[in-house]
């Protein structure tokens, strides 16, 4: 008898456990491949999202090398509802050229709908340009700007010659194109560059196209020289480009500079107050990505059932005691 009421009061146990036992904390999401994906949670609770914007492209035929901007990371944490979805871009590096980088994507976070709700964004930085001097046989790279922690996206950097680069976007705009396209915003895409190159588009759309296109997630691409800017909530600014001739007309030297970093964003009306964080340039790793993470869930209380079970059991295990202690 006495294992039949143990088993009894473990069975009540371990269905009171089941039914009381929270998720487990940890990654639910982590992805790095450039693209769109959906996350929906299995359970109610609070999550924390961590977002990368993806590097510029550099220049590969410089010396020294021209590096494109490190993009922007954006932490923060969201309460979800059980069934709750939320849409995810990860950004895409810009690509790289002998001579030029396309702006890398920004990475997004935001629930989808008729009207979308943005709930974070962490910017792409600049594609790396550079100058070439005709008289000591140098190709000197130029950096690109990194993904802002700010809203506004940075400005292109000037030509050889000091032609201006395309101004950052502001508010959700795309950067303006210059020599390079700008890098697309989330309201509206970046500005072509020359020719028939053109800027990111809107809404973490895809990169420029060019002689060098930009990343997924709204890069502006290259047509030679210059840096395209990175895409993010603001777009960055696409790199100016020209010349610097002698008193003889011969050219010395040429080029453009590096693109503008994108602008980044955070709802803070549906962010809770921990755990928000956005820093320029703080992805460490070239490739966008997001991570989402639950950090906590409400504990079910036990069920009325559960409960009278339990009880049963334990009123079993007493009445066996009782005899014991009589015989």
């Amino acid at each position: 008898m006495r294992s039949s009421v143990m088993a009894m009061l473990g069975g009540a146990a371990l269905a009171m456990a089941a039914s009381g036992t929270p998720a487990v904390a940890g990654v639910v999401f982590d992805q790095t491949t450039a693209g769109t994906y959906s996350f929906t949670a299995a359970t109610g609770g609070t999550y924390g999202f961590d977002l990368f914007g993806a590097q510029g492209g550099s220049t590969t035929a410089a010396s020294p090398q021209g590096i494109g901007g490190a993009g922007a990371k954006v932490d923060a944490q969201f309460n979800l509802l059980t069934g709750e979805t939320v849409s995810i871009i990860v950004g895409g590096v810009g690509g790289s050229g002998p001579y030029e980088g396309g702006g890398g994507g920004g990475s997004f976070v935001f629930l989808p709908g008729a009207t979308t709700t943005l709930l974070a964004a962490a910017a792409g930085g600049g594609g790396a340009g550079m100058i070439s001097n005709s008289v000591t046989f140098q190709d000197i790279g130029q950096a690109g700007g990194p993904g802002n922690a700010g809203t506004a996206g940075g400005a292109g950097g000037a030509g050889d010659n000091g032609n201006p680069g395309g101004a950052g976007g502001t508010a959700g705009s795309g950067g303006q194109g210059a020599h390079s396209g700008g890098g697309g915003g989330w309201l509206s895409a970046g500005g072509n560059g020359a020719g028939t190159t053109t800027g990111g588009a809107a809404a973490g759309g895809a990169g420029g196209t060019g002689t060098t296109a930009g990343g997924a997630g709204g890069g502006g691409a290259s047509p030679g020289y210059s840096g395209g800017g990175g895409g993010g909530y603001s777009g960055g600014g696409g790199a100016g480009y020209g010349g610097i001739f002698d008193s003889n007309n011969n050219l010395v030297s040429a080029g453009g500079g590096g693109g503008g970093g994108g602008g980044s964003y955070l709802d803070l009306a549906l962010a809770l107050a921990n755990g928000q964080s956005l820093v320029t340039g703080g992805n460490t790793n070239p490739y966008g990505e997001v991570t989402i993470t639950l950090l906590s869930s409400p504990q079910a209380a036990p069920e009325p059932a559960t409960l009278a079970l339990l009880g049963s059991g334990l009123a079993g295990l007493l009445l066996v005691r009782r005899r014991r202690l009589q015989h």
